[in-house]
């Protein structure tokens, strides 16, 4: 074995290391969407349906998310475990790892070894992307990143054919792989710039656009609610600044601090802002220095250039800075880019005068420490939902989704008097929250207040559409009142909105029985 492999071997160990203890982790919040509830996954349907339906398995009620490579080995997982989660968990860490020694020989290819290995070294540990590991919906980003390094490493050797190929499949499982022919023109030789691969790329990402116009009937991404992304529907002003606060608030502080974990923010935390706010002109100006440095630093400092430019070509697409993305904030989201960042910062590091880099070096191992020490305390949080969801708090109380989130956990922990004061937060922070609602009514018939209940899922019901979860809330809801006829209609009503979703069949039959 060479030497380069032995270190690519090391560091992929080091990966999985890190995140050993992620396989006790459970399939909790988007894993339901993508994987248990997902029909396609699941084998209730062929695969395929992979090909014409969205990444959580609906035809209809469409997220924009096509990802049928990663659907399709879900699928194959869900049928060689059952359904078990340590095979998923088992899977990200394996890719974790593969990423980790293929982001060595990439970055080594085209920039500085030393610069590639003490970069892939920290980002192995780096808690800031997280939860792409730690979530088995991830998996998306994970294999994008994968895809994304090998077929930078194949354009780097001039080979234009397996680059292609990593593209093809990187468009069948993460939309970011758009952007990877861009990442590997700046990154590779001059001399690879060649047209005819261009437009061979160009056409890759016209079939999956075709692919994708197909399968979901259209091409742009639908709207996201204004809870989930409230720089949805504002003015490019708006957006532009509370992109920036919340780069500022919670994207560099998450870089920066490993102990500060947040996998989601809505409104109002997360919303727009204006001039007038200070914390969004230290983000914006943090975000034009990035955007600014690779120019600045190109001919100084190639290797830190390099990285800095994989990191804005793959992240101010998610930023909301130029278009509203389909997510507001989402620490997955920083899996692909901090590729980039960890190169940078090592290949600064490693070009400081030999007085400034012993000490800067330390501190660098001391930041990679202290990654992954809070690593294992994050593994911890992902163990349940009701785990992750009350992490959230500490981070973002000002979300609405964040407090809402929280009420859930603690009504099944059966506190009732918790769960409605973080129902009442969220509502106080967006009062028409159906979801809110729910739990809140949950939360006041648990305590013998069933009128007040009533009225709560009335109003859930209508202003959500027939939700399922709270379809599923309410009925229940029913029957401990002695109205099962009425719950049996209320979830047929569901059901036929959502045929797409399948959890409601048990609640049935058990009302039936």
């Amino acid at each position: 074995m060479s030497s380069r492999a032995a270190r690519a071997v090391a560091l992929a160990v080091l990966g999985a290391v890190a995140y050993a203890a992620s396989m006790s982790g459970s399939l909790i919040g988007d894993d339901l969407g993508a994987i248990v509830e997902n029909r396609v996954v699941t084998g209730h349907l062929p695969w395929t349906e992979a090909l014409r339906r969205d990444f959580w398995g609906r035809a209809r009620d469409l997220t924009g998310t096509f990802r049928p490579l990663v659907t399709l080995w879900f699928r194959l997982d869900w049928r060689l475990a059952g359904g078990a989660p340590w095979l998923f968990h088992a899977v990200s860490l394996a890719l974790h790892a593969a990423v980790c020694a293929v982001g060595y020989l990439a970055f080594a290819a085209v920039a500085n070894e030393a610069a590639a290995l003490v970069g892939m070294a920290l980002f192995a540990v780096l808690a800031a992307p997280s939860e792409a590991v730690e979530l088995a919906a991830g998996r998306a980003d994970l294999l994008g990143a994968l895809l994304a390094l090998l077929g930078l490493l194949a354009h780097s050797r001039g080979r234009s054919i397996a680059a292609s190929a990593m593209l093809a499949l990187g468009l069948a499982s993460k939309e970011s792989a758009i952007f990877a022919p861009a990442a590997w023109l700046l990154l590779g030789p001059t001399r690879e710039r060649r047209v005819p691969r261009v437009v061979v790329w160009a056409g890759l990402i016209a079939l999956a656009a075709v692919a994708r116009t197909l399968a979901l009937g259209h091409l742009a991404v639908p709207v996201v609610d204004l809870l989930r992304n409230p720089l949805r529907g504002v003015d490019p002003l708006a957006r532009l600044f509370g992109a920036g606060r919340i780069f500022a608030r919670l994207t560099l502080p998450g870089i920066l601090d490993p102990s500060r974990r947040l996998y989601l923010c809505s409104a109002p935390a997360c919303g727009p802002s204006g001039p007038d706010d200070p914390l969004a002109w230290f983000g914006l100006v943090a975000i034009a220095l990035l955007l600014l440095a690779p120019v600045l630093l190109w001919r100084r400092s190639r290797a830190v250039a390099l990285g800095l430019a994989w990191f804005d070509v793959f992240w101010f697409p998610v930023s909301n800075l130029a278009l509203a993305a389909n997510s507001v904030y989402g620490e997955r989201l920083l899996y692909l880019p901090l590729l980039g960042l960890c190169v940078a910062l090592a290949a600064a590091v490693l070009q400081m005068p030999v007085r400034w880099r012993r000490p800067a070096l330390l501190l660098l191992l001391a930041f990679g420490l202290w990654n992954a020490a809070a690593l294992q305390e994050q593994h911890g949080n992902w163990r349940s939902a009701d785990t992750l969801y009350l992490s959230a708090l500490a981070v973002a109380p000002d979300s609405a989704l964040v407090q809402s989130n929280a009420a859930a956990a603690r009504y099944h922990q059966k506190d009732a008097v918790g769960a409605e004061l973080h129902a009442r937060r969220a509502l106080a922070l967006w009062p028409d929250y159906p979801q809110a609602m729910a739990i809140l009514a949950s939360s006041l018939d648990r305590q013998g207040r069933p009128e007040e209940a009533q009225a709560l899922f009335d109003r859930a019901l209508a202003s959500s559409g027939l939700d399922v979860d709270i379809a599923a809330d309410a009925a229940r809801f029913l029957v401990r009142r002695g109205r099962r006829e009425e719950a049996r209609v209320l979830l047929d009503r569901a059901q036929a909105a959502h045929p797409d979703r399948f959890s409601l069949q048990p609640l049935i039959e058990q009302i039936e029985r």
